[in-house]
């Protein structure tokens, strides 16, 4: 074996399972908690870091998005929609003990009918996860810009997302910091405490009786057997011991390892199938002054090959302003450096100030920054989320997710729902 006896199949095995979930952030946290649900089925989630929610979920805008940007065929386009529904009916439910995916809304009008009061946090539910359906503004500059934004609206009645154009009195009284010829509304977008939901996934997966595993890397996966079972042995390697290793058997793989994804599929699939995922850095900068009042997210026109949604404007559930990200390729998927560059400053500013001319550029502070797994290199074009069961390379029940990045967060819970239904019955 090219791994050594250290890692033989013939080795006895530490742990058994049905499904090994790889990866704790929020989109592996929802799968563990769909599949945990399963009557007489064992569910693990493990993960590297000392503690779930460290990396890609941690650092984000925390938005609800609507779902208008990528293709209509796209499972970024999809899932964001199944996504944003089963979230939302999560949040505005009084009772925090189950995802109602059976009775789940097939379209948007119960956000738009919701007894939320617009622009006001309401924190009356029982469901302790603070949310705001503040609604979003897609702001065009010129002619053009325009023009995207009437395609914008076409496709989204097209898919059942509202969105509606402001004339510019109403707009000037709703905004009258906001510089914009046309603003296009998508009022189902909201913010949300992404931390809380993801603390409460994680009270789920123990109340179900499934497990965590934090401190835990996965070093090795092959093809394998538990008596008359097929499935894959995996090497645990703690991180908190440097010679700790464990092996367990497992019937189902779910590799949702985030800015690992790719190198945890590539350690079982051959080479003409291995994926490779870019780091792509994305930093946040803070707004601090009274000067400038915002009610809702704004967002400028994204560039064409959608490597981001442009430098928009977000609010925190305090109604702090932050703008970002931007776009940086890195090499390393730890590099979280957040320097007050005055170069990537200026950049910010410079970008903000078409649709906020009002910004103060002193009043700019650096605030962190987070990286995405991305599958398209820089100036590649738009790329899908990979969701797949690897049969084709005979690796039945072996479940990749790569290149998940915006809007994970928002499809996270539909994205569950697909694998669940991926592993039907197994």
């Amino acid at each position: 074996s090219r791994f050594g006896s250290s890692f033989s199949p013939l080795q006895p095995l530490d742990a058994s399972v049905d499904y090994l979930i790889i990866g704790g952030g929020v989109v592996g946290l929802s799968i563990a908690e769909r599949l945990s649900k399963r009557k007489g089925k064992s569910t693990l989630l493990v993960e590297k870091n000392s503690r779930v929610n460290e990396e890609i979920s941690s650092r984000s805008s925390e938005v609800i998005h609507s779902g208008l940007y990528y293709p209509i065929n796209s499972l970024k386009t999809r899932l964001c929609i199944r996504g944003k529904r089963l979230l939302y009916s999560l949040l505005f439910s009084n009772h925090s003990n189950q995802i109602n995916y059976n009775d789940s809304p097939t379209d948007d009008s119960f956000i738009i009918d919701s007894l939320l009061v617009p622009n006001s946090l309401d924190n009356s539910k029982s469901l302790t996860i603070p949310y705001y359906r503040i609604g979003k503004w897609i702001v065009a500059q010129n002619d053009d810009e325009y023009t995207y934004l009437t395609a914008i609206h076409e496709k989204s009645t097209n898919i059942g997302i509202p969105t509606y154009f402001l004339s510019e009195k109403f707009q000037k009284s709703q905004e009258p910091h906001v510089n914009a010829l046309h603003v296009l509304v998508a009022p189902t977008t909201g913010i949300f405490d992404s931390h809380a939901f993801m603390n409460w996934l994680e009270w789920k997966i123990i109340d179900n009786n499934g497990d965590i595993s934090v401190n835990s890397k996965v070093t090795n996966i092959i093809s394998g057997h538990d008596g008359d079972k097929s499935g894959y042995i995996v090497e645990i390697t703690s991180t908190s011991s440097t010679s700790a290793k464990i092996k367990i058997f497992a019937n189902s793989v779910i590799n949702s390892a985030g800015l690992c994804s790719d190198k945890i599929a590539n350690l079982i699939l051959p080479h003409s199938h291995h994926y490779k995922i870019y780091y792509v850095k994305g930093h946040y900068y803070r707004y601090h002054g009274s000067d400038i009042k915002v009610n809702h997210l704004i967002f400028p026109v994204p560039p064409k090959n959608l490597v981001n949604l442009g430098t928009h404007l977000t609010l925190d559930l305090n109604g702090s302003i932050r703008f970002g990200p931007d776009v940086l390729y890195v090499q390393r998927p730890d590099d979280y450096g957040m320097s007050d560059d005055e170069n990537r400053k200026d950049t910010f500013f410079n970008a903000v100030k078409t649709y906020l001319p009002r910004i103060k550029k002193d009043r700019l502070y650096a605030d962190y920054a987070g990286i995405r797994p991305k599958l398209s290199g820089p100036g590649e074009p738009f790329r899908d989320f990979v969701i797949k069961e690897e049969t084709e390379c005979g690796l039945d029940r072996f479940v990749n997710l790569v290149g998940i990045e915006s809007p994970g967060l928002t499809s996270s819970l539909a994205i569950a729902e697909m694998v669940d239904n991926i592993l039907k019955d197994r």
